[in-house]
């Protein structure tokens, strides 16, 4: 027998034998046809369920604040020290509890039945929300602090909103979750929490901190823009500099200053290694230089200068086309698109050119192609010392030979 089934059992039997001296005392009456002995009977009668349900429960542990809200009651030594989880009350009791009359409530494992038990034999009650502080408490205590928040803001949301002290407290833990993931380089999360402080109180100050919001604040997008400009993440730092003086005026003025002077610099040099590049013939490392260049700082006009001496320099064309090249295949007959890239990755002694009046052209790539005889059978080779056409392979006589041959 599960442990719940037996304290449940000794409290009823504690209760069947004090049925009729201590309830009697009492003066209980039944209260919706229910009364102390009556619901210790149904609880019993449920403990089975119950504990299959906290055993499942231990298996796969659903966090306190995703559960289905209840306030727990926790019954005098008398009784066994057992809790019980019931409905919400309505209104939550204050303490200290009443020392006359009955709490009637509604047991979780039994909706649709109303129990009553005396004041006097509640050792403690604890509202849904008071768990969740606990349990946030808890969380506190061991640095897990975004559990700690997401219990403390549903008790802000349900009832606490006018809670200076609960108020304060969900400040100074998003600001320990903000610390602890700017110690640990996590920079973003660590600002957008800063972020989130100072909106909600500008002058804010944590216990034994010095540094304002805004400096936390500030403090993380150097940082950040630091990271994003050493990964060339351009876009992400020109987009973080823009908005410094939009949003935080003075202070984030003084900050895109000094992040400004920064990417002008590295644009420089980057210009600096594209002119070289240029200068020594390597137009499409030069091409490439350039347009980092622009990535630094778009629409720079010195950039744009040099693109146009690059581009008269080193003339280069971009070409769009329909249909993806997969697989390079210089001989296909269905797929242009392979065909394409095969003609540019491989490719052969004699390509067909387009049809003709009688049957296909075709093209001898190192030099020229000749039919001899009136029936197609023999043709001269003749190759060029400086064939034209783009990677075209060099190739002899002797190449020529095996080549046809196989």
């Amino acid at each position: 027998m599960n442990i719940l089934a037996v304290m449940l059992m000794r409290l009823a039997v504690r209760f069947i034998e004090c049925a009729r001296s201590s309830v009697v005392r009492m003066g209980v009456n039944a209260v919706a046809s229910c009364g102390i002995i009556t619901m210790i009977w149904l609880l019993l009668c449920a403990s089975s369920s119950v504990a299959q349900e906290f055993e499942a429960a231990s298996e796969l542990p659903i966090p306190l604040v995703e559960q289905e809200p209840f306030d727990l009651i926790l019954l005098d030594e008398f009784n066994g020290n057992v809790e019980i989880r019931i409905s919400p009350l309505k209104e939550p009791l204050s303490e200290p509890l009443p020392e006359q009359g009955f709490l009637i409530f509604e047991a979780r494992q039994l909706s649709d039945e109303l129990l009553q038990i005396p004041y006097a034999n509640i050792a403690k009650y604890s509202s849904y929300n008071d768990l969740l502080r606990a349990e946030a408490n808890v969380f506190i205590r061991d640095e897990v602090y975004g559990k700690a928040f997401r219990n403390l803001i549903y008790v802000f949301d349900h009832g606490g909103n006018e809670d200076a002290e609960l108020a304060n407290t969900i400040q100074n833990l998003l600001f320990r979750d903000g610390a602890k993931n700017y110690l640990s380089g996590n920079y973003e999360l660590a600002l957008a929490i800063f972020q989130d402080i100072y909106d909600r109180d500008p002058n804010f100050e944590a216990p034994g901190i010095s540094k304002r919001p805004i400096d936390l604040i500030l403090d993380c997008l150097d940082k950040n823009i630091s990271n994003n400009l050493s990964a060339e993440r351009f876009d992400q730092v020109q987009a973080a500099v823009d908005d410094l003086e939009l949003r935080y005026g003075v202070p984030g003025r003084e900050l895109a200053e000094k992040w400004r002077g920064s990417i002008l610099a590295q644009s420089d040099q980057m210009l600096a290694v594209a002119r070289r590049l240029a200068d020594s013939g390597d137009g499409q490392q030069a091409h490439l230089m350039a347009r980092r260049a622009n990535s630094v700082m778009p629409g720079r006009p010195e950039t744009q200068s040099l693109f146009k001496e690059i581009v008269e320099k080193f003339p280069i064309v971009f070409v769009g086309v329909s249909q993806a090249g997969g697989v390079p295949n210089s001989l296909s007959l269905d797929n242009w698109g392979s065909r394409r890239v095969g003609k540019l990755t491989m490719r052969n002694v004699v390509e067909f050119v387009g049809p003709g009046d009688d049957g296909g052209k075709y093209e001898f790539l190192n030099g020229t192609l000749e039919q001899i005889d009136d029936n197609g059978f023999i043709y001269r080779f003749t190759i060029l010392p400086e064939p034209s056409g783009f990677a075209v392979p060099p190739i002899d006589a002797y190449e020529l030979s095996r080549r046809v041959l196989a």
